[in-house]
């Protein structure tokens, strides 16, 4: 009977334990739930604001040809982009240079949606909190010559 009282006893106060473990930071101190701390971190237009190298390779919808593309894409951190790239299309051969613009909205939790009036590209994207790294898929498919991801990295 002595063993079991024991027993209930280290079960009760590793479970009380171990509640306190899993809501308290490594300060010891209570601060709430992790999904509160989570949703207290937001991004914003201006996360992505400077110069991002990228490339990215896709498949022209007209032909099924291959095609790859690298630049640099500007964020003005207020909504606007500018990317200056050079398209490199396998079949038939062929590379272009050209310069596109447009604006992106980008949500609290760091994804976004750009669109290229220039061209009439769109994609949706995903960045981080330090707004260094965007992971970008085409949207458009098939409307405007093919479909595409990439990733642009902070210069």
């Amino acid at each position: 009977m002595k063993h079991k009282s024991i027993l209930l006893g280290c079960i009760s106060l590793f479970t009380v334990c171990g509640i306190q473990m899993q809501t308290a930071n490594a300060d010891g101190k209570h601060h709430g739930s992790d999904k509160k701390a989570k949703s207290a971190i937001t991004c914003l237009p201006s996360t992505l604001k400077g110069n991002f190298t990228f490339s990215n390779q896709g498949i022209e919808t007209s032909n099924g040809s291959n095609y790859y593309v690298a630049g640099i894409r500007s964020y003005e951190g207020n909504g606007t982009v500018t990317s200056t790239i050079t398209k490199v299309i396998v079949n038939p051969p062929s590379a272009t240079p050209h310069t596109e613009s447009g604006s992106y909205t980008l949500n609290s939790d760091c994804t976004g949606t750009a669109t290229f009036t220039t061209s009439g590209r769109t994609e949706d994207f995903f960045t981080t909190i330090q707004g260094n790294t965007v992971n970008f898929v085409r949207t458009d498919i098939g409307l405007n010559g093919g479909f595409d991801s990439g990733i642009a990295l902070k210069k």
